[in-house]
């Protein structure tokens, strides 16, 4: 995915853990920074994972050029190797 983890929290709750991770990736065609967060919960009986992608835009009206949605994609490519279902 080529990108850099900035920040990783993890939580342990009475029936939960929660980790949540941050990555930011340069992207040439925007001239920015995109930013990725992935929380991953794992229950005991299921695990699920949400994704938010942000920034990567630049300009006045804030234009990705699919900086966002390409990042994203590319981490839930990367939970679906690891068994999570889309």
């Amino acid at each position: 995915m080529n990108a850099q983890l900035v920040g990783e929290e993890y939580r342990q709750y009475e029936h939960t853990e929660v980790l949540v991770l941050v990555f930011e990736k340069f992207y040439m065609r925007s001239s920015g920074y995109g930013s990725l967060t992935v929380m991953l919960e794992d229950d005991g009986r299921e695990q699920n994972a949400c994704i938010i992608s942000s920034g990567g835009g630049q300009g006045v009206f804030n234009i990705s050029y699919g900086a966002n949605r390409a990042f994203a994609e590319d981490a839930a490519a990367i939970l679906e190797e690891c068994d999570f279902i889309a």
